[in-house]
């Protein structure tokens, strides 16, 4: 499977492509009309993946496992100890921006079946950069909706499983949890 795709995460409807995909990587920045300074979120299957391939401790990861809200959770690079995907990441054309990755963690089986067949994703929002997350396909604005089609944007699931528009995002300081976004 390649191209870019829509899904819908237990927050807003995200784009995402394979993380193997750097042409449909570098098209989703199109799409979006997103600064190429921005890294884009990395989608694995578990908090398992986190647990084995970076260096949060057994106390991060007890906290992400009994934290109630949709969250990401931002690690520095130098903490991420999976080989595949840092080569991956160095492949990219602006591989200097991801000093810290954020990773969010699938929480339907569509999507853990694609990570199952396919490795991991990029996952950002499904919306114009400057705009709010969608919740309803029917909302795209046209120019989104003229980009979609042009790049042969596939969608793969309509419904939404949103608790909230956006995750909280999360960061392990000096062993402190440091909340960067967090829902008032």
């Amino acid at each position: 499977m390649s191209g870019i795709f829509i899904i819908p995460t237990n927050t807003c409807f995200g784009i995402w492509c394979f993380i193997k995909d750097l042409e449909w990587y570098n098209n989703i920045y199109k799409i979006k009309w997103r600064n190429f300074n921005k890294p884009i979120s990395i989608f694995v299957d578990s908090i398992e993946y986190l647990e084995k391939n970076t260096k949060l401790t057994t106390e991060n990861i007890k906290f992400l496992e009994n934290y109630e809200n949709p969250w990401t959770v931002l690690i520095n690079i130098e903490d991420i100890t999976d080989k595949n995907l840092l080569y991956n990441i160095s492949k990219l054309q602006n591989n200097g921006i991801y000093k810290k990755i954020a990773f969010r963690i699938s929480h339907t089986q569509l999507q853990q079946n694609l990570i199952k067949e396919n490795w991991i994703f990029f996952l950002t929002s499904l919306n114009n950069s400057w705009e709010k997350e969608i919740l309803k396909l029917d909302q795209l604005p046209d120019n989104l909706k003229q980009k979609l089609e042009k790049y042969n944007v596939k969608v793969l699931d309509k419904n939404i499983y949103s608790k909230q528009s956006f995750s909280d995002i999360i960061e392990f300081k000096d062993n402190e949890n440091v909340f960067l976004r967090k829902k008032a």
